[in-house]
């Protein structure tokens, strides 16, 4: 009979490659929002998450850098400006993949602040929350999807898809334990997820479809 063979997506580990953390949260806070400037992204909660952790949090002068281009450039400028955050964002802005990697390295948290859209749109899996991961950040994702589910023990997810819902599961990751014991979760989670894995899965699924025939599938 027609079986299903299940390849887990990977991220190219090297690249995104983890880098020493301190032990301790310092200031500033840098977090980090990665993706395409679409309403499904979320950046739009990724800048209101930042207004409410620079309420609650002076100390820890939380800034965030968006990374991205699309068409909802112009209203992330705008809500920064309207919030009184302009001045605590950088970007957005889009970069290619290594830069990608040297923007992950450089930040403190990810946020992955995915909505479930009206038209059924969720994330399937988000490549962006592994590659995080990979850098040793912890991820603060909402429940869209897949996510809960790539995130694993790598990060916090929020109860709901709002700023606030947001802010407390950034804050969740602050409180539990730092930076460097936080990376050494992170990058545990993301080792599920490795290209060369990946690579090696289809390859072998490959092989056994042309030994058994076009009547079996995979999937």
């Amino acid at each position: 009979l027609p079986r299903s063979e299940r390849v887990v997506m990977g991220v190219d580990r090297q690249l995104f490659a983890a880098r020493p953390r301190p032990a301790n949260w310092g200031a500033p806070l840098h977090m980090i929002s990665v993706g395409r400037l679409y309403e499904q992204k979320g950046h739009d909660l990724a800048i209101r998450t930042l207004a409410l952790l620079r309420a609650r949090r002076p100390d820890l002068d939380v800034r965030l850098r968006i990374v991205g281009d699309g068409p909802r450039m112009e209203s992330l400028n705008r809500l920064a400006e309207e919030l009184g955050m302009r001045g605590f964002v950088t970007g957005p802005a889009p970069a290619r993949p290594l830069e990608v990697a040297a923007a992950l390295c450089e930040a403190d948290l990810a946020l992955v602040p995915s909505r479930v859209m009206p038209d059924g749109w969720q994330e399937a899996f988000c490549r962006v929350a592994i590659e995080a991961m990979a850098t040793g950040l912890p991820v603060v994702a909402t429940l869209s999807g897949g996510l809960p589910d790539t995130v694993g023990e790598g990060g916090v997810v929020a109860v709901r898809e709002d700023a606030a819902a947001l802010a407390d599961a950034a804050e969740a990751v602050l409180s539990a334990m730092g930076p460097a014991d936080w990376a050494v979760r992170a990058t545990r989670s993301a080792a599920r997820f490795d290209i060369a894995r990946m690579y090696d899965d289809y390859q072998r699924v490959t092989a056994e479809l042309l030994e058994r025939g076009p009547a079996v599938t995979a999937s």
